[in-house]
């Protein structure tokens, strides 16, 4: 059963997914014309079509998802390092503090964000 991406991936051209590609990739938007083949006013002519920003927005999200994937993944090991440190009886007191405060540290930010969005998710459900 179709998605809906069908419909928007088979109205773009060749060109228009190739300067996609390129500025999901981070390249500005003449360098993306430059990649694409195309002039920097075909590309930002680009932007107001519906079909052009929503597979960038799409495909951008993705992106977005994937790093953050990684980044926590990351995170994880480095939690680890931390918390092997700290534990680790044969290390000096001063590395096993500083793990020890570094992983406060980093808990803190996390509740911290982890509130922050609460708020932000209560405020928006009262504006809608």
């Amino acid at each position: 059963m179709p998605n809906g991406d069908e419909n928007v991936d088979s109205e773009l051209t060749s060109k228009q997914k190739s300067a996609i590609q390129a500025i999901a990739r981070g390249c500005n938007l003449e360098d993306a014309a430059l990649v694409a083949g195309v002039h920097a006013r075909t590309l930002y002519r680009w932007q107001n079509n519906p079909a052009f920003v929503a597979e960038l927005q799409r495909l951008q999200a993705s992106n977005a998802q994937s790093h953050m994937v990684a980044l926590t993944v990351e995170l994880k090991r480095n939690r680890d390092v931390l918390v092997g440190a700290r534990d680790d009886i044969d290390a000096p007191w001063h590395v096993r503090i500083r793990a020890a405060e570094a992983l406060e540290n980093s808990l803190l930010r996390w509740r911290q964000f982890a509130e922050f969005e609460s708020r932000i998710a209560a405020l928006e459900a009262m504006q809608a």
